[in-house]
């Protein structure tokens, strides 16, 4: 179930198939068959009434989704900046 849903949160279209033993049928794991390819996404949203910003980050740095909120005066060149480390996948403290 966690990998369907990881798979299902990055937006990777997949196969799931049952691998059974030939002579009981009984089950014996499951094969996920996709491509490793997908799309990170950031958005941003303002928070009005707490003067904040909300980030969604998924797919950035493997399959999953990142929500944090900054204070929109924290929201300066050097938070972006760790952003954009985390986008190309250097060390980053964003988040």
């Amino acid at each position: 179930e966690r990998v369907t849903q990881r798979l299902s949160v990055g937006q990777i279209q997949h196969e799931r198939k049952d691998l059974r033993n030939p002579d009981s049928g009984k089950l014996l794991a499951y094969v996920f068959d996709y491509q490793t390819k997908s799309r990170a996404f950031i958005t941003l949203t303002p928070e009005h009434a707490t003067g904040c910003i909300a980030f969604r980050v998924t797919n950035v740095g493997g399959f999953g989704v990142l929500n944090t909120t900054y204070p929109a005066a924290q929201v300066t060149t050097g938070l972006l900046d760790e952003l954009a480390k985390k986008l190309v996948g250097q060390p980053s403290r964003f988040g």
